[in-house]
């Protein structure tokens, strides 16, 4: 059976992360400071948010002795993994944009080949979905991509932006490249043979890296269409990947489907 709170409950979170961050920016920012004047209180939400869609599901789930089995291909997560390639896609043309202007070819080549190592992955899981195959169609190396293409992503934002913008703001965005890290890193056992693979903590992973990745990068997105001074913690490419990331995990993880288990049959987390 499906759980069918899942989808809604992880959604409305993501919806709820992404308001609390929109709210923070638009009425607590200090443009001239660039610091945020709010007490920590919507980033202390914030987290508590990000804990609970990520917990109440498995606690959900260990209180009612359900397990997982192997995801369900459907349209609707070949479609997330559409629109993940396709917002790869969209921040590499920016990077090339914003780095041939800068000049840079250091960091034109770092983040031109983090776009490509997460474009063929997310290309393979989209074409893998609409034909019912398994992750990554049991090529294990594929899976590895994505995270290595996070790893460097992660570099290239804590070295560039780090320096000259250590508020919340950074550290969000860095705790976002984390939870999606951890994800792909799940789903690349899940596509392993191994015995038992930790779908527990692919949900959890998963549930923090939409709401995280969402509450991130979204209100960034919207704050500047709203002519409100945001601040400048990351390059529009890097915001674009982060919530077409995002917007993958929370299509993926309603896919999971799970099932009564047998008597004395632990969870692997």
């Amino acid at each position: 059976m499906k759980i069918r709170f899942l989808a809604p409950f992880i959604w409305l979170a993501a919806l709820a992360g992404i308001a609390l961050r929109t709210a923070q920016l638009y009425f607590f920012f200090d443009s001239t400071t660039g610091f945020l004047h709010d007490s920590g209180l919507f980033s202390i939400l914030l987290v508590v948010l990000a804990i609970a869609s990520a917990l109440i599901p498995a606690l959900y789930m260990r209180r009612h002795e359900l397990i997982y089995t192997e995801p369900q291909p459907q349209p609707g997560t070949g479609s997330g993994a559409i629109l993940a390639a396709a917002g790869t896609l969209a921040a590499a043309l920016l990077d090339i944009r914003q780095l041939l202007a800068s000049g840079s070819l250091a960091s034109f080549a770092a983040v031109l080949v983090a776009d490509g190592l997460m474009l063929i992955p997310l290309c393979a899981l989209a074409a893998g979905h609409f034909r019912g195959e398994s992750l990554f169609n049991g090529h294990t190396a594929l899976g590895l991509l994505p995270i290595l293409a996070l790893g460097i992503r992660a570099v290239y934002l804590f070295a560039v932006y780090t320096p000259t913008n250590s508020s919340f703001v950074n550290l969000l965005n860095l705790c976002a490249l984390a939870c999606q890290t951890a994800f792909f890193c799940s789903l690349a056992y899940l596509a392993t043979d191994g015995e038992e693979p930790p779908r527990l903590s692919l949900l959890l992973c998963g549930s923090a890296a939409a709401v995280i990745g969402l509450a991130a990068s979204v209100p960034q997105l919207i704050c500047p269409a709203l002519a409100q001074p945001c601040p400048a913690s990351a390059d529009p490419s890097h915001l674009l990947q982060t919530a077409a990331l995002s917007v993958y995990a929370l299509f993926f993880l309603p896919s999971l489907r799970v099932k009564q288990p047998n008597f004395g049959r632990r969870f692997r987390v």
